[in-house]
């Protein structure tokens, strides 16, 4: 069975089954501090796939992926930061962030770091 794409990555299809599984490999891998399980989880967390929707919990996953060097999830929690979902806005921090993540490459990261910093936004002037 395929699974279905979206900004975290291929997630497992449908079937309970399957997700059910993944949950429970994802879950021991992120115990064991794995970047890309926490990760895949916390894109679960921030769908309610599988687990309860919860975009605390995706924001503290991606966080803790992020600071084990996952460009992705330095992606991901950057933009949280930046929509304030899940932890208090914080335009500064999410272009810190953002321009991690970019700095590995990450082209959505790019992207959205120039348009933050375009709009004036995550430098010591723009910030809230």
């Amino acid at each position: 069975a395929g699974g279905a794409q979206s900004s975290w990555g291929a997630l497992p299809s449908a079937d309970l089954r399957e997700l059910d599984e993944c949950v429970q490999l994802w879950t021991r891998a992120a115990e064991l501090r794995h970047p890309a399980a926490l990760f895949r989880l916390a894109g679960l967390h921030a769908l309610g796939r599988g687990v309860p929707q919860s975009d605390e919990a995706a924001a503290r996953l991606f966080h803790s992926a992020s600071e084990l060097g996952s460009a992705p999830a330095m992606y991901s929690f950057g933009m949280m930061l930046s929509e304030g979902r899940g932890v208090a806005r914080h335009d500064a921090n999410a272009a810190l962030w953002l321009g991690r993540s970019a700095e590995q490459g990450f082209a959505r990261a790019q992207f959205h770091l120039g348009r933050l910093l375009e709009a004036g936004m995550g430098t010591a002037q723009g910030t809230p």
